[in-house]
């Protein structure tokens, strides 16, 4: 198995440092990975915040449709994220985002990002994020397009798509059933530009202001969270 990082880390537990190895995951992890999402899911206070993908997604993000890395401490998965290849999938969020159909096939999901409370607060997403990129960029592979769906209400992933992909907001939609998730997208041969000096900010639960402020074609690019208050912030 690839080792594409390693260092040591720390556990939110015993304040230990442990070391860690960021691996490229192939099918053999498809039940540790299931097993590990149930039972990560299950100690989340605020379920609406995550949607497990089902073994069919893992198998295909383990697979030729996507790239998976995998954290790796004392020989046992805790943490994963996870890029998938839509194509012509009904679900290629490019949809949502306004693609044509002739660009559907540029589109990369970014898919799911999820990490065992007992090693939170070790900067890994960014750090997963960077790493899983770099991974797909070597690749080759053709895409253009990068989309997403987050939570308006989930600051961490919220921070990291704005801050670190550069990622904006471009509609407000129910997914997963009827949870309201924002459709991230970035055209990385050419970055939506905003004037950010204009900026409107809407509070995270606000699904009608925000819903009218994307028809009228703003963008959301930031999320503002001060005095337990999580702000999003909107401009064209």
């Amino acid at each position: 198995m690839k080792i594409l990082d390693e260092g040591t880390i720390t556990s939110q537990l015993d304040k230990q440092s442990y070391p860690y190895q960021v691996l490229l995951l192939d099918h053999t992890y498809l039940n540790e990975l299931s097993v590990f999402q149930q039972t990560t899911y299950q100690k989340m206070t605020n379920k609406k915040l995550y949607a497990p993908i089902p073994d069919e997604m893992i198998r295909a993000v383990l697979g030729d449709k996507g790239l998976t890395l995998g954290l790796i401490i004392r020989d046992k998965l805790y943490g994963f994220v996870c890029f998938y290849f839509p194509g012509d999938d009904a679900e290629n969020l490019g949809k949502d985002a306004g693609l044509p159909d002739q660009e559907l096939e540029h589109v990369v999901h970014w898919e799911r990002c999820l990490i065992d409370p007992e090693f939170r607060g070790n900067n890994l997403q960014f750090r997963l994020g960077e790493l899983l990129v770099k991974a797909t960029t070597a690749l080759n592979k053709n895409y253009r397009y990068m989309c997403a769906t987050v939570a308006p209400n989930n600051y961490p992933s919220l921070h990291q798509l704005f801050e670190q992909q550069k990622m904006v907001a471009v509609a407000l939609k129910k997914k997963y059933g009827d949870l309201w998730r924002f459709v991230f997208f970035q055209d990385i041969s050419h970055p939506v530009q905003i004037l950010k000096e204009d900026a409107i900010a809407v509070d995270c639960e606000d699904h009608e202001g925000q819903s009218s402020l994307f028809k009228r074609g703003y963008y959301a690019f930031h999320a503002l969270q001060d005095e337990g208050s999580l702000k999003i912030l909107f401009s064209k």
